[in-house]
């Protein structure tokens, strides 16, 4: 099969898929064959959705779809696990006030690319876009959230007392997003595994 061919049966899917979302309202097609010229929204397909319709058509492009290797699987989990290690001691540092120390920790090397340094950095997100694995993809947006969310806390404790407001110290928060970031890389460990 031609790769012109392929391209023009790739823009069929994703418009037959698009269509199945009830996204798309109308397309033009020109006289030289199978091209989408026109897409007009109506509403808008649920993220899941459009991702796993997306990561299916790429699979019958040739060189887009990539199957992840047992290196990489075995990198990433172990890569995980020490990020892991990384989150365990915040609660006591969290509970000793130590706000800065927390933010370094979540910022710094095995962490801060889970979250802070975009999605290009991101090896979840990347594993994730290479095999195709729309629920790795979105356990990856929600540990990013976490981690960003229990950085915010620990932002916002370190000027409590020079800001208005209630002056209440909040360690709670924080430590319940470490917490709940530990188990997210305990899933994406999980899935990544299997």
């Amino acid at each position: 099969v031609k790769q012109s061919t392929m391209y023009r049966l790739f823009a069929l899917f994703l418009a037959a898929c698009l269509n199945s979302c009830s996204t798309v309202s109308s397309f033009g097609f020109d006289t030289a064959g199978i091209e989408a010229t026109r897409i007009q929204s109506s509403a808008v397909a649920s993220r899941r959705n459009f991702l796993t319709y997306v990561t299916t058509a790429a699979a019958f492009l040739p060189g887009v779809a990539v199957a992840a290797k047992d290196d990489d699987v075995t990198a990433i989990v172990a890569d995980l696990r020490k990020s892991r290690e990384l989150l365990e001691p915040l609660g006591a540092k969290l509970e000793a006030k130590e706000w800065d120390s927390v933010r370094s920790v979540l910022k710094g090397p095995g962490l801060g690319e889970l979250w802070n340094l975009g999605a290009s950095k991101n090896p979840i997100g990347k594993f994730a876009r290479a095999t195709g694995d729309i629920d790795l993809l979105e356990l990856s947006e929600e540990l990013a959230i976490s981690l960003q969310t229990s950085d915010q806390l620990t932002y916002g404790n370190a000027f409590v007392y020079t800001q208005p407001g209630n002056g209440k110290v909040d360690i709670k928060g924080p430590q319940t997003m470490v917490a709940k970031a530990i188990g997210e890389i305990d899933n994406i460990i999980k899935i990544a595994s299997q």
